[in-house]
């Protein structure tokens, strides 16, 4: 008969040893499961923003202007410290509660300047329910916004004066 020849046909990608089933279950790791269960991070600015207005939200203009950008805390309060100016306009305006829309819209094509839209309950004279669009910058240095995300040396900042454009709404 003679030597066998090699046949052109594919060798079987699985034999009987190594075929996957179908119904298997895979067990997960410890540390899967607690990757699994931990909360999702929110974005830095998100962050900073948050702070900002649970300051507000409690009157602490301390805590509030260490939420702020580094531009702003240099130049944006001429008349008075950064902690009073705060107080002189956000002292009358009581926030009940706050709801942050976490997608926040780039300021022009800029990754270094987010907007975010927040609707808020503030007790005030003109009224209840209030929008607001408020930008969070980062910076290395003040009036330099820093391009480079990955930078260590930089921090995200509320801008407070952008909050100040409040819609009021019944």
């Amino acid at each position: 008969m003679g030597k066998p020849t090699k046949s052109s046909k594919p060798k079987r990608k699985y034999t009987r040893k190594n075929k996957p089933e179908a119904n298997t279950r895979q067990t997960l790791t410890k540390k899967q499961v607690e990757k699994l269960t931990q909360p999702v991070t929110q974005h830095p600015a998100l962050q900073r923003l948050t702070s900002f207005l649970e300051a507000w939200k409690a009157q602490d203009w301390e805590a509030m202007s260490n939420c702020c950008q580094l531009t702003w805390l240099e130049i944006g309060h001429p008349c008075c410290t950064a902690e009073g100016w705060l107080e002189a306009n956000y002292g009358m305006m009581n926030l009940r509660s706050f709801k942050i829309d976490p997608e926040p819209e780039k300021v022009r094509e800029w990754e270094y300047m987010l907007a975010f839209n927040v609707k808020a309950d503030i007790e005030n004279i003109k009224g209840l329910k209030a929008a607001m669009k408020i930008n969070v910058v980062f910076e290395n240095i003040p009036q330099e916004p820093e391009k480079d995300m990955s930078s260590e040396t930089g921090e995200w900042g509320a801008n407070p004066i952008s909050s100040l454009n409040i819609q009021w709404s019944e």
